[in-house]
């Protein structure tokens, strides 16, 4: 239990690490009268902005949640290979799983790259990068959100896993519509040189859905905690899983080593 509870530690840091670099960004921005950094900017301005005003911080900050958000996914794997965790019976979960990770490398890639190809010099291949940040991570914890479906069915017996993917199937989802919102409110207007500032509400509202989109991404990793906390598959929850059933039927008779013949 112990064993497991420890590598709960990744996404609890990965979290951390990236509200405190989003915190840290939004008050630098205030603390120094909320500037704009470009002629163009609205008057709240994107967090990419921001980061490309205090580069090494934010490069610092991507490239640690990065490596954080990876670690944790392959903790995961590993501890679920090993029966530590809730372990993978179809071969759909462990392909569901793989395509997480896979996803989230590149998720991890793109988020470190965006910081360092900041969005004052290298504007196009910043914004490529967002892109590709948000829709890898998008498909990543999608990934995720559809395993877990599939083990809290395999594993009806343990409350945690169903828990677990109702908190992220709402995160992911409102972090989508979020996204969405800023991607529509940004290419709504364009703004043109004799009216500079006609697209200031469109902008400064696609900002704080971004804003506000980033401290949701930084409770989705914070909800991979709950992953590891369930420490292993008790048996405790095992045999009230083949007691109860997945269709709710009880027979106090069964045995785990009955189900576990008749799941085999």
């Amino acid at each position: 239990m112990a064993r497991v509870l420890a590598w709960a530690i990744l996404p609890f840091l990965a979290a951390l690490v990236w509200a405190g670099i989003i915190t840290a960004l939004l008050i630098l921005w205030l603390a120094t009268g909320t500037p704009h950094y470009k002629q163009d900017a609205a008057p709240i301005v994107y967090i990419s902005d921001v980061g490309a005003k205090y580069k090494t911080l934010f490069i610092v900050g991507t490239a640690t949640t990065s490596a954080l958000y990876v670690g944790t996914l392959l903790a995961d794997f590993i501890l679920r290979s090993l029966g530590y965790l809730p372990e993978r019976r179809q071969r759909r979960e462990t392909i569901d799983a793989v395509l997480s990770i896979l996803f989230g490398f590149l998720a991890a890639a793109c988020l470190t790259l965006l910081a360092i190809f900041d969005a004052f010099n290298y504007s196009s291949i910043h914004w490529g990068l967002t892109l590709g940040f948000i829709f890898s991570l998008a498909c990543s914890a999608g990934f995720k959100v559809a395993e877990l479906r599939r083990l809290r069915k395999d594993h009806w017996g343990i409350r945690a896993l169903w828990r677990s993917f109702r908190i992220k199937l709402v995160l992911v989802t409102f972090a989508i519509a979020l996204t969405i919102a800023m991607i529509v409110l940004m290419l709504i207007c364009t703004n043109d040189e004799s009216h500079p500032d006609q697209c200031d509400p469109q902008h400064s509202a696609a900002a704080v859905c971004e804003w506000v989109a980033a401290y949701v991404t930084a409770a989705y990793f914070l909800s991979l905690v709950a992953d590891f906390r369930v420490g292993g598959y008790p048996r405790a929850a095992a045999l009230e899983e083949v007691r109860v059933g997945p269709w709710g039927q009880r027979d106090s008779n069964i045995t785990l080593e009955t189900r576990e013949r008749q799941y085999y």
